[in-house]
């Protein structure tokens, strides 16, 4: 299917697809090395399709066998960003709260939880979410209105938060 697409595009449309998969590191191996094949084929000698894998802010580990590995032979490039900065975090958080609709006069996290969210995502913007999500369910199952960095550490360790090295 996703070869008729991409065939389709490139003689009908005269266009490189840049198809763009997101969380690239968590698909089933089939998945990846469909799209490996695609980039086996040619038209007139140019390559005709760019992959765009969307996957962690840290390099995944050598360890993995299959077709992403082999796929991840044929990266021409890769880049890692950096996580925000630790003055980043509150801002980021907060204009993540604002577009899920919070009120901005009622906070969710002491600004102790915020500094151990950072550290515990090394500002990774994704990481930041997954935590931000879970650690006031842990104060609410206390009754209490704000997460604190023991409900920061407990959320990241619930979600397996795994910080990568900078």
């Amino acid at each position: 299917m996703i070869r008729t697409r991409v065939s389709r595009l490139v003689s009908e449309s005269r266009r490189c697809p840049v198809p763009v998969v997101d969380e690239a590191h968590l698909p089933r191996t089939e998945v990846i090395e469909e799209l490996r094949l695609l980039t086996n084929f040619e038209m007139d000698a140019d390559s005709w399709l760019c992959l765009h894998f969307c996957r962690p802010h840290h390099p995944v580990p050598p360890s993995r066998t299959g077709g992403v590995r082999l796929a991840d032979q044929r990266l021409a490039m890769q880049h890692y960003p950096n996580g925000l900065g630790r003055s980043e975090t509150a801002p980021y958080l907060e204009g993540r709260l604002n577009l899920a609709g919070a009120p901005a006069d009622l906070p969710l996290f002491e600004p102790a939880a915020i500094e151990a969210m950072y550290l515990s995502s090394n500002g990774i913007p994704r990481l930041i979410n997954r935590i931000a999500h879970y650690a006031p369910i842990a104060a609410y199952g206390e009754n209490l209105r704000l997460a604190n960095a023991d409900h920061v550490a407990r959320a990241a360790a619930e979600t397996a938060v795994r910080v990568p090295e900078r």
